[in-house]
């Protein structure tokens, strides 16, 4: 056996030599030595590593909640509020030092005052601070994309037609960005009419529409009147106006080979 492996043998199993002297009262007689075995404390496993900036970041609020009062203030705050008396009496605590507590926790962020009568400023009631995970902004669906075999006559369509505007047009070689979006939200999702020069694109494309699936579906308040000023543009529909399970539907060529269904929810 190798050193460390005996070392290691000797620190999980420890046997100690106990002497056992002869029973005087009735003269029995015991083995004269017994082995008994240590068990070896359970290992943890190491699970997260921290930087020491990190824990130096977090090392004051430990400070602050170690102090037994405030752990038993935020305790009681985390079920309901309660006003600085209500809580020196539930807690057998002085208000000033309460009050003491209290500053120190909001000061750190656990907690925040609540004014419950504007005219008796000084009747206020403390809760803990709710947790809020902050983050910039919501996600938001900014773009979807439709193939187009031809983007000039496809940005004809989309704006002079449907009604759409022009929010994007930037060309650099031949590669061409151009998007539409609704006037009535210039900041909104856009639309972007791309070019099917790319093979999986225009088989994608051309497979859709043999399905009679549509590329893309817009919404409106009044589908029948916008049925009567697309068609009267010369626009082609694949299906009239037509009421189905919670809304009226319509559908167009839109030239570029698409299918573009017009829809128009309910109202219950």
């Amino acid at each position: 056996m190798h050193k460390r492996d005996k070392n290691e043998t000797q620190r999980l199993s420890i046997r100690v030599r106990i002497a056992l002297a002869q029973n005087a009262s009735d003269g029995a007689s015991h083995t004269p030595t017994e082995t008994v075995a240590w068990t070896p404390l359970p290992v943890y496993t190491l699970t997260r590593i921290y930087s020491v900036v990190y824990t130096k970041r977090v090392e004051p609020a430990f400070e602050i909640i170690a102090e037994p009062n405030r752990r038993a203030i935020l305790s009681l705050l985390v079920s309901s509020q309660q006003s600085v008396g209500e809580t020196g009496r539930q807690l057998r605590m002085p208000q000033p030092t309460v009050s003491k507590h209290l500053r120190v926790l909001r000061e750190a962020g656990f907690m925040e005052s609540v004014n419950t009568n504007e005219k008796e400023d000084k009747k206020k009631t403390t809760r803990s601070k709710p947790r809020t995970r902050q983050r910039r902004r919501e996600m938001k669906i900014k773009l979807t994309t439709v193939y187009v075999d031809d983007q000039d006559k496809a940005l004809r369509f989309y704006t002079e037609v449907l009604g759409f505007a022009r929010k994007a047009d930037i060309s650099q070689g031949p590669y061409r960005w151009l998007t539409v979006n609704s006037p009535e939200e210039p900041n909104g999702t856009e639309l972007q009419l791309a070019l099917n020069d790319n093979p999986a694109a225009r088989a994608y494309q051309q497979a859709i529409f043999q399905q009679g699936q549509p590329a893309a579906m817009f919404y409106t308040d009044d589908v029948k009147g916008d049925y009567e000023r697309i068609k009267a543009s010369g626009a082609e529909f694949m299906m009239p106006p037509t009421d189905v399970t919670g809304s009226t539907i319509a559908m167009l060529n839109d030239t570029c080979g698409n299918l573009i269904q017009l829809t128009q929810l309910a109202r219950y």
